[in-house]
């Protein structure tokens, strides 16, 4: 599921922040060693889901759709994918339908996979298999930016394939 969302930007806008008052310190954990940066009061600052979900210092090959980045036993490593996991943006301006978002995502990934398994995963109960048609790298990454994710001209999007056993 968090690999899903990982790949489903739901706003690629910036979200400009400015602390009038205090001086902010800030470590940039993506490089080694990590470097610290003091921004003083009344500096914009804004950042991108789209850039963070990308960047191959915290998520590496960041195109690549590998559910198994989030299966590891390091602790450490885990919180720190989750840590920059932004899709629903974080802290008190957090997407108040995120837990509703990953219910739905849950439920539907367990029914799709009870039922549809993948090809060459044949369980008992499925009734067939699903597997990518016409559906290249090309067609889920970000094209352009209008706030919101736009794809590529003329992509027909991700489609899926059920055959039946």
């Amino acid at each position: 599921m968090k690999e899903t969302l990982r790949h489903s930007v739901g706003a690629a806008g910036r979200s400009p922040r400015t602390c009038p008052d205090e001086t902010l310190h800030f470590t940039d954990c993506t490089v080694s060693p990590p470097k610290k940066y003091t921004l003083p009061p009344g500096v914009t600052i804004s950042m991108t889901t789209y850039q963070t979900i990308t960047n191959p210092a915290i998520y590496p090959d960041p195109y690549a759709f590998n559910p198994d980045r989030w299966l590891t036993r390091d602790a450490d490593q885990l919180a720190r994918l989750d840590r920059y996991l932004t899709v629903f943006s974080g802290g008190a301006r957090a997407c108040l339908g995120m837990w509703l978002a990953q219910a739905e995502i849950t439920l539907t990934l367990a029914k799709l996979w009870r039922v549809w398994g993948a090809q060459g995963d044949r369980r008992a109960g499925d009734v067939g298999a699903m597997k990518l048609f016409g559906t290249t790298a090309r067609d889920v990454r970000m094209a352009a930016d209008y706030f919101i994710p736009i794809p590529w001209r003329g992509t027909k999007g991700v489609r899926v394939l059920l055959e039946s056993f």
